[in-house]
């Protein structure tokens, strides 16, 4: 009773704490772009705005908080909730105001709750429309941002840019890949969910919506515009519009507080690109943001004006459409595109040198994470787990990574890489355990199943859409890396994604006891995916994927509750898949001089070369080193990246250790090795209990085992598909969540 009431508490420390980081990124951030522009330029540039330029901002961010207001109110109508347009507005300006302290997504969430439970307690329905409302604006200012760039940024750095995003190959697969998924085993909900999509209704709504988020971006672009047009009247509208689109779009991002210092240094950035001063496109930011928050302090105090006709709680399940129905359509949603985009990650390039990695499901992750924090607040309990006392391990190895960033921080002071890659990066990988937690208490056996086959899917038709674009020639040499790695950015992690979907298929197969045995029967369709998947693995040339592949399949084929003709299938659909795209496709194409391209066929392999002796000696040097850093602080470690900031000096340029127990031992000592070994030993032992009787059981060995071998020499803590499928597998459904939602036959 004690650890329930003592909930909230514990949320509001972990989310304190997480705050403080965004405020100390977002002052960080501000800090460097008045070091680059120079505190006097921005004073000076700043004193310039006439009046008028400032009523004007004003009166933009006036508007565009009207019109969110009203947007809001239409998606609450549109999940069921029908409030009037003043108690929608006060809500979404408690939204906006908490979202002066807090990152944007997460404060209109709280601030939209906090005042509408007198109305609907619902966390899960405000995270949903959070996300219907940040998805449909990501598309729009994500848009207006690429045809900004493509108007003011030279075409060769455009293309360096968002060639490693590969836009449309990302969209072509994600269509290929939701295609495939959904239509791939359907539930009755998931019938009558995607026919409900297809209304007239719906679609009228979608378009309504749309219109509203074009009419907010043109007021906050107007901002951006008049601002510029008055300190520097001789840059073209059009180029400032598009250099405003990409300033937006990054400040919306949900990377520091409410916009604070991405914007400013976006702006420095883009506004550069077209001639305007350092210091003006700084001021102009600054402007901004003390407009738009300006406004929401003017607005905030009408927010408690009372008088209204008094409204009674609305009775979800009488009134409007089912509470559970709109809970589990979002949690759906958001689950399936985690699922699909999980795939796709780049880098983006960070102070000192350094780069952050981003990966396109985090944003959904947040989400599902913020509603999972609410969900878990309003219902009183904490997340259930398989394994006894898991909270208590991730509280644990949470306070650890606190010790070490401390550690680390008396010894170099607070890195980047150690606060935002590490610290903040176990948040989100908490995120993606919280996705499998959220979808069992909403959607169970159904929603599981969908984000494994969506894992499985995706993955199969990135290694098609591979293989057939570099096999025909239809790919850019300037932009397609040499290496077979997917959307990845690195063949090792590309690998590691693959053997989490080869475990998946693996243990989610059932075993074909009473079928008879022949290689034409039950389960072929999905042998030959697996056996796609394992092609993928081979072609990436991961010598630690193919070592950690081939000792998964062998030791699966040795317990009879694997499919072991469904294995035995796979491998020969990998090897017959293999010999055709980089054997026969290849012999036919020179004997009959059909190849489109020859140059991309001479530069572009299908098959990825094994690293050689220079890249080996490398790769091992950082396990050496690390060894060494170890042993000058072996109990407690040197802290939380201490070997990044050394390894200049150590090795000659920035690198990371090779090796997540070596990285472990380095920078968390003998006290985190033990720490974390215990965690995974006392995971391990719980669930081998039940290795024959649970598939869950046997899906988390198999996971626990690929992750031990492969980071023997990679560094794999942070893959988020990891996490995502570890949560998929240990996640129970809370004490008051149907039985229904979780069935025996998903055990």
């Amino acid at each position: 009773m004690g650890l329930t009431k003592s909930m909230p508490n514990l949320f509001f420390k972990s989310k304190l704490i997480k705050q403080l980081a965004l405020f100390l990124l977002s002052s960080f951030l501000l800090f460097i772009g008045f070091e680059i522009v120079g505190t006097e330029k921005v004073w000076a540039s700043l004193t310039q705005f006439p009046f008028w330029v400032i009523a004007g901002t004003l009166i933009a961010f006036a508007l565009n908080l009207v019109v969110v207001g009203f947007r809001f109110q239409q998606l609450l109508k549109v999940s069921g909730v029908d409030l009037p347009n003043s108690v929608a507005f006060k809500a979404n300006l408690h939204g906006n105001f908490a979202s002066l302290f807090l990152i944007s997504l997460f404060g209109q969430v709280v601030g939209r709750q906090m005042f509408l439970k007198r109305y609907i307690n619902s966390p899960v329905l405000f995270s949903s429309v959070a996300a219907m409302e940040r998805i449909i604006l990501f598309l729009i200012s994500g848009l207006f941002c690429l045809f900004g760039a493509l108007w003011v940024i030279n075409t060769k750095d455009i293309i360096s840019f968002f060639g490693q995003f590969s836009l449309a190959k990302i969209f072509i697969v994600f269509i290929i890949s939701i295609a495939a998924s959904l239509r791939f085993r359907q539930s009755n909900f998931e019938r009558k969910l995607y026919l409900s999509m297809c209304t007239k209704h719906n679609l009228s709504y979608f378009l309504k919506f749309t219109s509203l988020t074009l009419l907010s971006q043109a007021f906050v672009l107007g901002a951006f515009t008049i601002g510029i047009k008055a300190l520097n009247p001789d840059i073209l509208f059009w180029d400032i519009l598009a250099a405003a689109a990409i300033t937006s779009f990054i400040a919306s991002l949900p990377i520091s507080i409410n916009g604070w210092g991405s914007r400013e240094l976006a702006a420095i950035l883009a506004f550069g690109y077209i001639g305007v001063p350092e210091s003006f496109a700084f001021a102009v930011s600054i402007l901004v943001g003390l407009c738009s928050t300006a406004v929401v302090l003017i607005a905030w105090p009408f927010a408690f004006h009372r008088n209204e006709v008094k409204l009674k709680p609305f009775s979800l399940s009488k009134k409007t459409i089912s509470r559970l129905s709109i809970e589990k359509v979002m949690t759906w949603f958001l689950g399936t595109l985690t699922a699909v985009f999980i795939f796709f990650q780049f880098k983006v390039p960070a102070l000192a040198g350094n780069y952050l990695n981003v990966n396109m499901s985090d944003t959904f992750v947040i989400l599902i994470l913020t509603s999972f924090v609410f969900y878990l607040f309003h219902e009183r309990q904490l997340p259930r787990w398989e394994v006894p006392n898991f909270n208590l391990s991730l509280l644990i190895f949470s306070a650890l990574l606190l010790f070490s960033l401390l550690n680390g921080f008396q010894k170099i002071g607070i890195t980047e890489w150690a606060l935002f890659n590490r610290f903040l990066g176990w948040i989100v990988l908490l995120g993606y355990l919280s996705v499998g937690a959220l979808t069992v208490n909403f959607l169970g056996k159904v929603g599981l199943l969908r984000i494994i086959y969506t894992l499985i899917l995706t993955s199969a038709t990135i290694i098609i859409f591979e293989l057939v674009t570099r096999s025909t020639g239809h790919v850019d040499l300037v932009n397609t890396p040499l290496n077979f790695e997917g959307f990845s950015g690195n063949r090792n992690a590309f690998a590691f994604q693959l053997l989490v979907c080869s475990v998946l298929i693996i243990t989610y197969t059932p075993s074909n006891k009473t079928a008879r045995v022949n290689f034409f029967g039950k389960y072929f369709g999905v042998a030959v995916v697996h056996g796609i998947i394992l092609a993928g693995i081979y072609l990436s040339a991961s010598k630690a994927g193919i070592v950690t592949a081939a000792i998964l399949l062998l030791g699966s084929s040795f317990f009879k509750a694997f499919n072991r003709m469904m294995i035995l299938r796979s491998i020969i659909f990998g090897c017959l898949i293999w010999i055709l795209f980089t054997w026969a496709l290849p012999w036919i194409y020179n004997f009959s001089n059909l190849y489109p391209n020859d140059e991309i066929q001479k530069q572009i392999q299908i098959q990825s070369a094994f690293s050689n002796s220079i890249s080996l000696e490398e790769h091992f040097l950082t396990i050496k080193l690390g060894l060494e850093l170890w042993l000058n602080s072996i109990w407690i470690g040197s802290g939380l990246g201490v070997f990044l900031e050394k390894s200049p000096e150590l090795a000659g340029k920035s690198i990371l250790i090779h090796s997540t127990p070596v990285w472990i031992l380095a920078e968390f000592g003998i006290l985190g090795a033990v720490i974390l070994s215990s965690i995974l030993g006392w995971v391990f032992f719980n669930v081998s209990k039940s290795f024959h009787a649970k598939t869950r059981s046997r899906a988390l060995i198999l996971l626990i085992v690929i992750f031990l071998l492969f980071s023997l020499t990679h560094e794999i803590f942070y893959q988020r598909i990891f996490w995502l499928a570890l949560g998929i597998c240990l996640a129970l459904p809370l004490k008051n969540t149907s039985k229904q939602a979780f069935s025996k036959e998903f055990n």
